[in-house]
């Protein structure tokens, strides 16, 4: 059973993530500067909609999960073209 720290359930009670979210959407509605901690992809989405910004496998941070992702995309293409015996039906 995972068990939050108790510092991360003080936060909540004391609503500090909803004030950090209320400073955040402020500043981007007035157009202020983004918080520097977000991608400069994830502001995109929250200021013009998620479903108009392009996300690509190269947008990942994490190196591993960005390698492993391309792996599963070369062998669905070739899986498409015939080209892999790794193929599940």
């Amino acid at each position: 059973m995972n068990i939050p720290d108790f510092d991360s359930y003080l936060a909540y009670a004391a609503d500090d993530y909803y004030l950090a979210g209320r400073a955040i959407a402020v500043a981007l509605v007035h157009g202020g500067p983004p918080p520097a901690f977000l991608s400069p992809l994830l502001v995109r989405a929250l200021t013009e909609g998620s479903q108009k910004i392009p996300v690509t496998v190269e947008n990942l941070p994490e190196s591993q999960l960005k390698h492993d992702l391309s792996q599963v995309t070369i062998t669905r293409t070739r899986c498409k073209q015939g080209l892999s015996k790794a193929c599940v039906s």
